[in-house]
């Protein structure tokens, strides 16, 4: 199931009808039934573990790319992180993930277009707050 993402309330037009947006999701080979799920308040990554994950995203910074992607495996993710920290983030996530990517992105006041994630499933971690 793919999730798709408008970037906030105030970027997305009001006047498609259910039936058209219904249109668009089957264009896009999305799945109608996908669902976004949001752990405000959940604490899986303490304050250490973040720190450390902003680093290394900082150290891989070239200081002119707005948006870097870096692709890490498990056991480096444990190193950084700490084996109960990456326990938490499994079972959040809820299997072993394929692929992990920790990202810096440096744009401000700009957002992501539309889009597919490429995987059934994807979760996001704000490093910064």
């Amino acid at each position: 199931h793919t999730t798709c993402f408008v970037n906030s309330a105030s970027d997305a037009r009001h006047d498609s009808s259910t039936s058209d947006v219904d249109a668009m999701i089957r264009k896009l080979g999305a799945a109608p039934t996908a669902r976004f799920v949001s752990g405000a308040d959940a604490t899986v990554l303490d304050e250490t573990a973040r720190g450390a994950l902003i680093e290394m995203a900082d150290r891989a910074y070239d200081g002119r790319t707005r948006d870097t992607k870096l692709s890490i495996k498990a056991h480096q993710l444990a190193a950084l992180v700490g084996g109960d920290a990456l326990a938490r983030l499994i079972f959040t996530f809820g299997e072993i993930p394929r692929k992990i990517y920790l990202r810096r992105c440096a744009a401000h006041g700009e957002s992501i277009d539309f889009h597919l994630d490429q995987r059934d499933r994807t979760m996001q971690v704000p490093l910064n707050g």
